[in-house]
């Protein structure tokens, strides 16, 4: 998601319930246990604002399906909310213990793939570059390969070797209660800013902060973590990425969501956003979006991929439209829109003398349409069509010509005169 797409104003709603997770989960179980005995009813630590969460383990299969029914129902503990169901499958192995042990403790090393680190977007450049699919399933801990038989045993290869300078350079900070709340309370930040995005990725779920790195980089996260290295903050003055000046729409000295122009003038991002949808309605020529910037004094034009980087995709879809109907507007004589209610498409108009000018067919109106006199008059020419429209006077007019037929000057009739006898009669 782009930056000018994120919410800019979130206001918080009002609390849905106040219950407490122990309320709740006194509240829930009876409703489980009315399905089959549980064998166990584990409730899931969650961070405040979250969803309560709980695992049941039924003794029956069926017990578990039956209860699948209490999804999407109605608690009068959660207020408006409802309780939502899921079925899980689990599977109960028997080993020994020394293979327990092995296995736990591979299994809890096997960290690589199970964010979106460094190993995972090294396996998609794999990927891109030997032109196949890999897809990642995070559940069972396994990757399916999609393409030609004979890049299997290739894409294995790289992969296992990637895997393997990974597992090298990859640490965990298993958070205690106390540093997990430090974590989400900024201190993440802390870390990420020292080291960078995808060297520090914190798991929520699991609890651990994964260091993508070397040895030093994984010290120095457990050194901030303890407050024996603190993050060096730049001052505002020294960052590069800083604008200055005001928004030549509001004047601000402070403009908010700033961005900065190709002629470096610096908007508000609501400003200039506001500037760009009222472009089309005053334009005085052809559709731009002129700059504002030196007491209007700013010629710059900004291209359409400047406006496109630097305003939302709501936004600039509305400057898109709002720029094609001023344009249908200032060239009516060639383009058109379809008159179907609704339809939306436009034709190109046909200016020519020609008696049969080419027909628009309209996808919602399967009727032929006259590029030239905007009708549908299907095979008439459009003088034909016209003086049908006009109810044949046109043609009565010919003939009066042709036959030297006048009107009567006294009543509503018609009358013939003869140039060679002098003679008129009423008809």
């Amino acid at each position: 998601m782009s930056p000018q797409d994120k919410p800019r104003h979130v206001e918080l709603g009002a609390v849905s319930y106040r219950a407490s997770e122990a309320e709740v989960t006194v509240d829930v179980r009876p409703h489980l246990e009315k399905h089959g005995p549980l064998e166990n009813f584990y409730l899931a630590p969650t961070l405040k604002g979250k969803l309560v969460k709980a695992t049941a383990w039924f003794q029956d299969e069926a017990d578990a399906r039956s209860a699948c029914s209490l999804n999407n129902r109605p608690l009068g503990i959660l207020g408006d909310g409802k309780l939502t169901v899921t079925l899980v499958q689990s599977a109960k192995i028997k080993i020994s213990t020394t293979v327990y042990f092995v296995s736990k403790s591979r299994i809890d090393k096997d960290t690589a793939l199970s964010s979106n680190g460094r190993a995972y977007m090294k396996l998609k450049l794999i990927a891109e570059e030997l032109h196949v699919v890999i897809i990642r399933d995070k559940s069972m801990r396994q990757l399916r390969f999609c393409g030609p038989p004979e890049s299997f045993q290739q894409v294995v290869g790289q992969i296992t070797d990637m895997l393997r300078e990974e597992s090298s350079s990859s640490y965990e900070i298993d958070l205690k209660s106390h540093q997990f709340s430090w974590t989400i309370h900024g201190g993440f930040k802390s870390i990420e800013q020292a080291l960078g995005k995808k060297v520090a990725i914190f798991n929520v779920v699991s609890r651990k902060i994964i260091i993508n790195g070397t040895q030093q980089q994984y010290e120095t996260a457990l050194a901030i973590m303890d407050g024996r290295n603190a993050v060096p903050t730049r001052s505002l003055l020294d960052d590069p990425s800083r604008v200055e000046g005001d928004c030549p729409i509001c004047l601000s000295e402070e403009p908010g969501n700033p961005i900065k122009t190709s002629c470096k003038h610096t908007y508000c991002l609501e400003c200039f956003e506001e500037c760009c949808r009222s472009a089309a309605s005053t334009s005085k020529a052809e559709f731009q979006i002129e700059c504002h910037g030196d007491e209007g004094a700013c010629s710059i034009v900004f291209s359409l991929r400047e406006v496109k980087d630097s305003v939302s995709s709501s936004v600039f879809e509305t400057v898109l439209k709002s720029s094609f109907e001023e344009y249908i507007q200032r060239h009516s004589q060639a383009l058109r829109y379809c008159p179907t209610p609704d339809c939306g498409y436009v034709y190109r108009c046909t200016i020519t003398s020609s008696s049969r000018p080419p027909a628009y067919m309209c996808p919602e109106w399967f009727e032929p349409l006259c590029t030239s006199c905007h009708s549908r008059h299907s095979d008439y020419t459009c003088a034909e069509y016209k003086d049908i429209a006009s109810g044949g006077y046109e043609a009565l007019a010919k003939l009066k010509r042709e036959l030297n037929i006048k009107d009567c000057p006294k009543c509503t009739c018609v009358w013939l005169s003869s140039t060679q006898a002098g003679l008129a009669m009423h008809i």
